[in-house]
């Protein structure tokens, strides 16, 4: 004989609830007066409705109320989702913040490196073998400052990511993978556990604080926090999101960069994420890409 199985399904078990609602309610019915017949079965037809709507309703606005006692509990369902990312993967996800900070001016660019641009006419005189060899040198010099601008965003994550620990009394751990079934593979700059809320760390570097690329990506990335912290209310977990922006020439009382802060808590609670922004101003050593 096959054992019979635990009904899990929310919506099965409230399908049993009004069905029985339903028998119940009939049975009954016959035994009422004229009058009160014909509100009780305005209920019957109600009822089952109401219930459908409530359940959407919570699982729409409070998810984690409908989880079971073991969900909460199991803390490897949390753990097991979480990774130490390889060197390679955290050099890719630099990189392409890299390009995004190019795109928005704050990177190596050709004018730096070809000490004032390429003349409109080349003289008669000049070689193929000298143009050739100023290509080269102009290549060198813009893989040198690369390689030094991806070593400042590092340095400047991880001043970021030791001032916001600092800042929290948390023990940040940095390079974090997270894997879930339902989305892809995501990179933390930073995450702590403290008792039940998870703080995620994402660590921005600009020159110049609130750029257009910094808003850009932050937006484009909400969406995917969303479904991070969807996951982690499914284990219990609450989320709080820290964006870090590490800017050397930031003002504190910058109207501009106070409008772009505003609206990107904006865009956060649009999203359902619980967002705080920190920003650290950033003094460097002038040798390693210090170019205004």
């Amino acid at each position: 004989m096959s054992k019979t199985s635990t009904v899990k399904n929310p919506l099965t078990i409230i399908a049993i609830f009004a069905g029985l609602t339903e028998v119940g309610g009939t049975g009954v019915l016959p035994l009422l007066s004229s009058d009160a017949q014909s509100v009780y079965i305005w209920f019957l037809m109600i009822f089952p409705i109401f219930l459908v709507v409530l359940f959407f309703c919570t699982l729409n606005f409070n998810r984690e109320v409908l989880y079971a006692p073991s969900d909460w509990s199991n803390e490897d369902n949390f753990f097991r989702k979480l990774s130490k990312v390889s060197p390679e993967e955290r050099l890719s996800q630099v990189e392409e913040e890299i390009e995004d900070a190019q795109h928005d001016g704050e990177g190596a660019s050709d004018e730096e490196v070809g000490g004032g641009g390429c003349e409109d006419s080349v003289d008669s005189a000049t070689t193929h073998s000298e143009l050739k060899n100023d290509t080269d040198r102009k290549n060198r010099l813009l893989k040198q400052q690369t390689e030094n601008y991806a070593v400042t965003y590092r340095a400047a994550e991880e001043f970021g990511l030791s001032k916001l620990a600092g800042k929290l009394k948390l023990d940040f751990r940095s390079g974090v993978r997270f894997s879930s079934n339902d989305m892809p593979n995501t990179i933390f700059d930073g995450l702590a556990i403290d008792e039940n809320t998870v703080h995620l760390a994402e660590v921005k570097y600009s020159r110049t604080g609130f750029t257009s690329s910094l808003i850009n990506r932050f937006s484009t990335e909400l969406a995917k926090f969303k479904l991070v912290r969807n996951s982690f209310l499914e284990d219990g977990k609450d989320l709080v999101l820290h964006l870090v922006v590490v800017a050397p020439s930031f003002s504190a009382g910058n109207v501009a960069d106070k409008r772009a802060e505003e609206r990107l808590l904006k865009m956060a609670r649009s999203y359902g994420v619980n967002t705080k922004i920190h920003v650290f101003p950033w003094v460097r050593a002038p040798s390693v890409d210090d170019r205004p």
